[in-house]
């Protein structure tokens, strides 16, 4: 269970950085104030949409840096909701801040936002989650944003994979290295950490998790083999054994949602986490993890107001 460990540590430090705030609500002006995070270059929506949501509402804008940033201004009081993701949630729990759910942000009828599985060659000799030491791996890597959280992606290898806790290694570096040495060649494309630099001195420390890449020596977000659908490609076309996919894109490849096949899906099987393997045209595929929706989330005092505004369109949308 040592991704819990990870995801508890994490947590933890979030706990520690929202308990510290001092609650100081301002005047009540009788405007509802949410939170939004704003994106980065061509994504940043918030010029756009603040400004119509104040226009047309009694709710105006309240810039967060991150979403912890927003838990912290609803503690406070300087922010009344927010859109929070599951984390959030937690995190907002071990340090006793009272946040209400007012409601899921859903796009579609499933119970979830989307699930995670793990797909397999049928001729790599997979048949359990025991034989996946030395498989080439295909995960989508890093830098998807909101399609791809870290502690989604790095959950896979946080279950599999333990952890040498060389006090000479950064906690990221010992994951990275603990991969490396797990699987056979691989490829993760994408900013394994944030500082360009020393990303690339781990990716050259590390050249196995970027072998299986279509441009090893890049290994970045323009790779043919990154993200949702490039880990899929490199599963069937650039000879991955074990692939790390959401369940939607693994349907959409193998031709199981209405458009054609990419691959043979009698070529390839779930491998379910208790060991076993199904068929890809399986009416209840075996799921590792589930990302929860996305949920509007409000101060105690403000949470009926809030659930009764209506605005929750154009809160995702600048969020």
């Amino acid at each position: 269970m040592q991704w819990l460990t990870l995801i508890s540590v994490g947590l933890f430090a979030s706990f520690l950085s929202i308990s510290m705030c001092v609650a100081v609500q301002p005047p009540d002006d009788g405007k509802l104030r949410v939170c939004v995070v704003e994106s980065r270059g061509v994504y940043r929506k918030t010029p756009k949409f603040c400004p119509l949501l104040e226009a047309k509402s009694n709710i105006e804008c309240v810039i967060g840096v991150d979403r912890l940033d927003c838990v912290r201004r609803i503690h406070k009081g300087t922010a009344h909701f927010g859109v929070l993701t599951s984390e959030d949630l937690v995190a907002a729990r071990w340090a006793s801040v009272e946040i209400l759910v007012a409601s899921e942000l859903r796009s579609h009828e499933s119970h979830f936002e989307y699930e995670i599985v793990a797909v397999v060659d049928n001729n790599a000799n997979i048949h359990t989650v025991h034989d996946l030491r030395g498989a080439r791996l295909c995960h989508p890597g890093y830098g998807l944003g909101n399609h791809w959280t870290e502690v989604l992606a790095n959950y896979f290898e946080a279950a599999m994979v333990s952890k040498t806790c060389d006090p000479e290694m950064t906690v990221t570096e010992d994951r990275i290295a603990s991969t490396a040495k797990y699987f056979g060649p691989s490829c993760k494309a994408g900013p394994w950490v944030p500082d360009p630099k020393q990303d690339r001195i781990l990716k050259n420390r590390y050249p196995s998790l970027c072998e299986m890449c279509y441009e090893p020596d890049s290994c970045d977000q323009t790779d043919k083999h990154w993200g949702r659908r490039g880990a899929l490609y490199c599963l069937t076309s650039g000879g991955g054994n074990v692939a790390w996919a959401r369940l939607d894109d693994v349907r959409s490849h193998f031709g199981f949602s209405g458009i054609p096949a990419q691959s043979n899906p009698s070529d390839f099987s779930y491998l379910c986490p208790d060991g076993h393997l199904q068929p890809l045209n399986a009416s209840q595929p075996c799921v590792w993890v589930a990302k929860p929706w996305p949920v509007v989330a409000a101060r105690r005092t403000h949470a009926a107001q809030s659930a009764a505004s209506g605005h929750w369109t154009q809160s995702r949308r600048a969020r």
